[in-house]
């Protein structure tokens, strides 16, 4: 059957790239957007979240990997306390013994939008280019090999 439309094999190439580009230009605007949400932040409230950070500096890979997870999973794990709230997430460090009384006076609040952009910032800073969970398990298979 003959449609009257013929393609060069060129053109054919230029337009399955095309469709290709497009297709992942989607998939990288999406994941770019995600990304720049930290950058788009107030200044001074980013200033409050970096300040946070740096004076809780996370120890060690456990700590860092308790962390991510007691704001993610919204629970108490390891030296942090954190719970939902209407808005978004409220987070103490712990200090000492573990105990609910001896958390540390600034206690960090954050949004829904916060609370990712959060995540992605310990992921930056703290897990050397990897996720937070092949970060733990690197550090991990590490700690059991020096035994």
């Amino acid at each position: 059957m003959n449609t009257g439309i013929s393609f060069d094999v060129t053109t054919v190439l230029h337009l399955a790239l095309a469709m290709r580009a497009f297709k992942f230009g989607h998939i990288l605007k999406g994941y770019f957007m995600e990304g720049l949400y930290w950058q788009e932040l107030e200044t001074d409230r980013q200033r409050i979240i970096n300040s946070w950070i740096s004076s809780h500096r996370p120890r060690d890979y456990d700590a860092v990997y308790s962390l991510y997870h007691a704001v993610e999973d919204e629970k108490d794990l390891g030296s942090y306390i954190c719970y939902g709230t209407p808005g978004g997430v409220l987070l103490r460090s712990v200090v000492g013994g573990g105990h609910m009384d001896d958390a540390k006076a600034d206690p960090l609040e954050l949004t829904h939008d916060e609370k990712k952009a959060f995540l992605q910032r310990i992921q930056q800073r703290f897990c050397e280019g990897m996720d937070i969970e092949s970060y733990y398990l690197f550090h991990r298979a590490q700690a059991i090999r020096s035994l």
